[in-house]
């Protein structure tokens, strides 16, 4: 008998255990919820402030060359995306670090364009990688396929819409939840290893 109430207890105990640890369909599916929502909020964000959001470059005055970028204003920009609540941390010191990586390259003269010119880091908008957003298309119709997803990390690729044409674009996001919340740590438009060559 002492046997049989101790196997019990000890089974008991780790199906209570597996319950908590485990990662049900309903949890999940609140969370593919919220990291739709959430990606919906930021692109719709995005459509109300500037592509590049605290890439400003300085000019010399005479020669129209850009001498590198305004600190100051990436400062203002990082403070902006903080203010959001959209960001991971790491995603703001990548941000960080690709702005500066740019002010150090104009100023080696590795990166050299002038006042009026396109500047090398504009020829696609960074939070989709377009340069124009789909005619009719609003972000409601956003597609978001989940290519892993667990308790505290998201990695998805969103297209357009569900249509096959959309199918050939794809834009990469990862994301952390923290204190309860979904936050962007990464997306694709921002890659680190992209945007500083």
């Amino acid at each position: 008998m002492k046997l049989t109430t101790t196997l019990l207890g000890i089974l008991l105990l780790n199906v209570c255990s597996f319950a908590q640890g485990s990662y049900d369909e309903e949890q999940r599916s609140k969370d593919e919820s919220q990291i739709r929502k959430l990606m919906i909020k930021v692109m719709k964000w995005h459509d109300k402030t500037e592509p590049f959001i605290g890439y400003e470059p300085v000019f010399d005055p005479d020669s129209g060359q850009a001498t590198g970028m305004d600190l100051k204003a990436l400062q203002e920009g990082l403070n902006e995306l903080k203010e959001t609540e959209f960001f991971d941390a790491s995603f703001i010191a990548n941000y960080r670090t690709i702005v500066r990586s740019l002010h150090t390259k104009i100023q080696n003269k590795e990166v050299e364009f002038a006042e009026g010119d396109l500047a090398p880091y504009a020829e696609a908008d960074p939070w989709c990688n377009c340069q124009d957003v789909p005619n009719d298309f609003s972000w409601g119709q956003m597609h978001v396929n989940f290519i892993s997803l667990d308790k505290n990390m998201a990695e998805i690729a969103w297209t357009w819409d569900d249509s096959e044409e959309s199918q050939s674009f794809r834009y990469g996001v990862k994301m952390r939840k923290m204190r309860g919340e979904w936050r962007i740590t990464y997306l694709q438009g921002f890659d680190i290893n992209i945007s500083s060559k």
